[in-house]
């Protein structure tokens, strides 16, 4: 119930087949989530697979986030066997499922919240208050979901268009679906830490600074880096005055083929950066003192359906200007007057987006400035008080 303060006096439980912690931004998303229901009143418990012992990041969630500990994080035994096979893929999830059942299924909760289809499905059939938030959408295995979608109280969309795919694919009640986009910590950016990172790595402060922050690949799909640093290249020849700064691409499995691409297209070293690992506060204030930040994602179902991007929220509360590909599930937040929208798998269209931004002073704050007023409603502790206010009111 909601007690007279304000606060949601209720019990959480929140179950997630993610290791924990782990450098995936979904990491961050389930954390920010877990912390933002516990301030806002509720107790949460979550329930992530016991994948210590293989994990490269050593540190507990609590300090590699650097969150608040008024959740209680407790693991679930699972047979670790992700990356050797896709049955160990497998057995993987069906042992961390039944261990997470074992666990949570008697306990007494007034919302189960997940984001794991297969746990969702398996719980739905002895409780009826689970709510599964929905950040991809059925490829496979329909007879499942459809299942799945009958049964539980209700699905968290975090974009309209795959609300809209469900009520027209799979029959679901429109009043079923919420849509929440995805959001992001404002009180992160409320200081300035360009001097921070300027007094740690070694990034040109007389060059006009364009930044791509994330992986190379997603679920083996491109993110258009490929494509920024061909594009990059020739502004480059164009104008020596500009860095490409790109953060977070994975040191093990991305490093090496990201430079050969920037030996590909013949990019002296000298002109761009490559960090493979830093704090989320380095790259706060990597995104604040770019010039320029890119998300040039190509026109792929996933990208333009299914998608809200954790760093386009990000981008938006830094106060740099945007340039993004002009997709459907980017059109849902971003618009002409707070980014650049170019066409998608387009080089040119890229090439002039940066360039104009970079070149109309006016332009860049006026867009930047937009961004930074819109995003204010997609703060975190916005999102859960009203995923509470929904799951307390069903």
């Amino acid at each position: 119930m909601l007690s007279i303060s304000g606060n949601f006096d209720m019990n959480l439980l929140y179950v997630s087949n993610a290791r924990m912690p782990t450098e995936k931004a979904h990491g961050w998303q389930i954390v920010k989530m877990c912390e933002s229901f516990a301030d806002a009143g509720a107790k949460v418990d979550l329930f992530v697979p016991d994948r210590r012992k293989n994990n490269p990041i050593k540190q507990d969630a609590f300090e590699h986030y650097g969150i608040k500990e008024n959740f209680k994080i407790q693991y679930a035994w699972c047979w670790d066997l992700v990356g050797q096979s896709r049955l160990g893929f497998y057995i993987q999830v069906g042992t961390f499922t039944l261990s997470a059942l074992v666990k949570t299924i008697f306990k007494k909760t007034d919302a189960l919240y997940t984001r794991d289809e297969v746990f969702a499905w398996s719980m739905s059939w002895f409780k009826k208050n689970v709510f599964y938030e929905m950040h991809d959408y059925p490829r496979a295995h329909f007879w499942l979901y459809k299942g799945l979608f009958k049964r539980i109280r209700k699905i968290i969309s975090t974009n309209q268009i795959k609300k809209d795919r469900l009520i027209k694919e799979f029959g679901v009640d429109e009043k079923k679906i919420v849509v929440q986009r995805n959001g992001v910590d404002l009180s992160a950016f409320e200081s300035n830490k360009v001097e921070k990172v300027h007094g740690i790595f070694n990034v040109p402060s007389e060059k006009k600074i364009i930044s791509y922050i994330g992986k190379y690949k997603t679920f083996g799909q491109s993110k258009g880096v490929e494509n920024l640093i061909d594009v990059f290249s020739k502004l480059q020849k164009e104008n020596n005055d500009v860095f490409l700064l790109m953060t977070i691409i994975d040191r093990y499995s991305e490093f090496e083929e990201v430079k050969n691409i920037f030996q590909k297209y013949t990019v002296p070293d000298s002109s761009y950066r490559i960090q493979t690992h830093a704090s989320r506060d380095i790259v706060q204030g990597f995104m604040q003192l770019s010039d320029v930040l890119i998300m040039n994602y190509p026109n792929t179902e996933h990208y333009a359906q299914f998608m809200s991007p954790l760093k386009m929220f990000e981008y938006m509360a830094s106060g740099t200007p945007i340039v993004s590909t002009d997709l459907p599930s980017i059109r849902e937040v971003l618009n002409e007057n707070n980014a650049v929208l170019v066409a998608p798998d387009n080089s040119e269209a890229l090439k002039q987006g940066i360039t104009r931004v970079l070149n109309d002073n006016d332009f860049a704050q006026r867009i930047s400035k937009q961004a930074m007023e819109d995003v204010r409603k997609y703060d975190w502790k916005n999102r859960a008080q009203s995923l509470l206010r929904i799951m307390q009111s069903t």
